[in-house]
């Protein structure tokens, strides 16, 4: 909203009052002061000044430009300089050119007066019918004032012009004004002014206007990066039928197909689904980008509502129709949707020059290349006041650097995730953004520090316990991160009843999902540190038909490790060595350095546990050399965990 609204205020104040009215007796004072009153109140009526209040033998009285006001007061001192009743008034008056009235109040749709004298003594006591006027003509001033400039103060003279509807009547000019300010508001990302100026200039429009369609369309994807939920997904579906109605059903579904992948980047899950199936009522048989991301949101819908879900997208027809059909569709335009694209292999999504940020970090694995896109991702978010992306772009821009081992920059994002989450939320506490909550689970497993805090924290807590509809899509890896945080704190109960879950995700899970990989890893994970076996069997076989035949990857996880873990659980020692050695040879390619340093202290660890003739030499120069690495990266739990062990 504007920051102010400006007029001239003029006060006046009769000298020695009391004087006149002692030497003037009670009746002869009596008319002296109602002569007084007519003097300033004739000379503002003249000027085209509006007598706001009078105040003792002093009136307030607002003008709508400068120069009107000065006029004004030369008017009043040369009357006053005249006799009057025997005696010349000597009235002191002062001008306060460009008064700020008003500032934005509460919240985006209310104005204060930014004197407290006028809010307490004049704008109260004013009917509606005076306030209306009053608004009418500042509006108007604005206009003869600024002339062809009055369009740079678009949003001063809308919001006046809107406080003075009901003088003006529909389809007045004060809609073009409010149309100018949500413009000048866009360019600058302030998205909650644009949504407050268009329903300005939406209140002002007549019914008939053919702008109000355009308009509807773009309150209702203001709001939704405002985080308004509610009243996003009630603007964006009424303009979604009124589209319809005055444009056709195909627009319609553009329109909300839109509309829902916006609200799905911002974190607001549940009202893209709304806007989802609001879409699809419109969009018939096409099979196109706008058929396949309603269709994607719509059965994230399903999968929530599903009581049969095991907590990931699973290998379903459905979604074998929705890949098939965007293997079809232009990759540049599959680019523009943050879901999983129709590749096949690692290769194939570094080849592919539209790969987005997320594939490339949560599929590809490419950790240096997501680095630098999640960097600009974050800082897009963030000067485009798209804050919740901005959360998540953050968080797995912490990821990338805390997989690289740069733990120091990988903390630095996540507060900052932190922070634009608290910004957005009202409280930093009560963290959901899961993205952000993976990224802090990385950082403990690199540091292996932390653990007693996550049992501890009430939204990680929340989480597992009663996870929302709108997190049921990654629930399958919250389980497995959970079975991971109580066997590394020697819980093997609570480790072994979320473990239990985790079978029927993998064994239905498509392979495709980004979370895929990593529910896999650490489910096995989990097993390694419990050094047990159980479901063993589900994830190797998983890992060897899914995983890495598509060799798709994950931060801070890797198959071919979480194979030689497996592999050890079972006894199959040599076998796990050749899956060791396979994945120094991958992490080293990566650059993920921490994971690389763990994978030299579990094969170390592997030959402690199996204690045979030899083995503590062996385990030796894995151990030393997992120490060095540890002691560069500054892996403080490792360090102090290769240092307590037994050789």
């Amino acid at each position: 909203m504007p920051e102010s609204a400006t007029v001239a205020l003029l006060f006046t104040d009769l000298v020695n009052s009391t004087v006149h009215l002692r030497q003037a007796g009670d009746d002869a004072g009596q008319h002296l002061f109602r002569a007084h009153h007519k003097l300033p109140a004739d000379a503002i009526g003249t000027c085209g000044g509006e007598e706001l209040q009078w105040l003792g033998d002093g009136v307030l009285a607002a003008f709508s430009s400068s120069a009107d006001a000065v006029r004004c007061a030369i008017q009043i001192q040369q009357t006053a300089g005249k006799p009057a009743s025997h005696a010349r008034f000597e009235i002191r008056i002062g001008i306060h050119v460009d008064a700020h009235l008003l500032r934005p109040g509460g919240n985006s749709e209310t104005f204060d007066f930014t004197h407290a004298l006028i809010r307490n003594t004049l704008y109260a006591e004013l009917s509606t019918p005076r306030r209306v006027r009053l608004h009418r003509r500042i509006a108007e001033a604005m206009e003869l004032t600024w002339g062809e400039r009055a369009t740079e103060h678009a949003a001063e003279v809308a919001y006046q012009f809107w406080r003075g509807a009901s003088a003006l009547g529909p389809g007045n000019r004060g809609a073009d004004y409010a149309i100018a300010a949500a413009d000048n508001a866009e360019v600058a990302y302030a998205h909650a002014e644009v949504a407050a100026f268009l329903r300005i200039a939406l209140d002002l429009l007549p019914r008939d206007d053919p702008r109000r369609p355009q308009l509807m369309a773009r309150q209702g994807l203001a709001l939704i990066w405002t985080l308004d939920t509610e009243e996003a997904v009630k603007v964006a579906s009424e303009a979604g039928d009124v589209i319809a109605t005055t444009q056709g059903a195909d627009a319609a579904a553009d329109y909300l197909a839109n509309a829902a992948f916006a609200m799905h980047t911002g974190g607001l899950r549940k009202g893209s689904w709304e806007l989802a199936q609001a879409g699809l009522r419109y969009v018939g048989e096409r099979r196109d980008l706008i058929w396949g991301t309603l269709r994607e949101l719509d059965l994230m819908r399903e999968a929530a509502e599903d009581p049969e879900n095991p907590g990931i997208r699973i290998d379903s027809p459905a979604q074998r129709e929705l890949r098939e059909v965007s293997k079809t569709i232009p990759s540049e335009q599959i680019a523009t949707r943050d879901f999983a694209p129709p590749l096949e292999t690692k290769e194939e999504i570094i080849r592919d020059p539209y790969s987005r940020a997320s594939t490339m970090l949560f599929l590809a694995g490419d950790l240096r290349r997501s680095l630098a896109m999640w960097q600009q991702e974050a800082a897009d978010a963030e000067r485009r006041g798209r804050i919740g992306w901005a959360v998540t772009a953050w968080a797995d821009l912490a990821s990338a650097h805390i997989a690289l081992g740069d733990f120091a920059a990988g903390l630095a994002a996540c507060d900052r995730s932190s922070a634009l989450e608290a910004r957005a939320t009202g409280s930093a506490s009560d963290s959901t953004n899961m993205d952000l909550m993976s990224a802090r689970h990385e950082l403990r497993i690199a540091l292996d520090e932390g653990w007693e805090q996550v049992i501890e924290d009430v939204a990680t807590n929340s989480l597992i316990e009663d996870p929302s509809l709108e997190d049921h899509w990654a629930f399958a890896m919250v389980r497995a991160c959970a079975a991971y945080v109580f066997a590394r704190l020697h819980q093997p109960e609570l480790s072994l009843q979320w473990l239990s879950s985790i079978p029927a995700a993998v064994e239905r899970g498509a392979y495709w999902e980004h979370t895929y990989c990593g529910t896999v890893c650490d489910g096995a994970a989990a097993l390694w540190l419990l050094n047990r076996n159980d479901y063993s069997e589900v994830f190797e076989r998983n890992l060897r038909l899914k995983v890495l035949p598509h060799d798709f990857r994950y931060p801070t996880r890797d198959s071919r490790l979480s194979l030689a873990r497996l592999c050890a659980l079972n006894n199959r020692y040599e076998e796990a060595s050749d899956w060791f050695a396979k994945a120094r040879e991958v992490l080293d390619e990566q650059g993920a350095r921490p994971l690389r340093a763990i994978a030299d202290y579990d094969e170390a660890l592997m030959f402690v546990r199996r204690s045979a003739p030899g083995d503590m030499a062996r385990a030796r120069p894995f151990l030393d050399a997992a120490s060095q690495q540890f002691q560069t990266l500054g892996m403080s739990g490792w360090i102090r965990r290769a240092e307590e062990a037994t050789l």
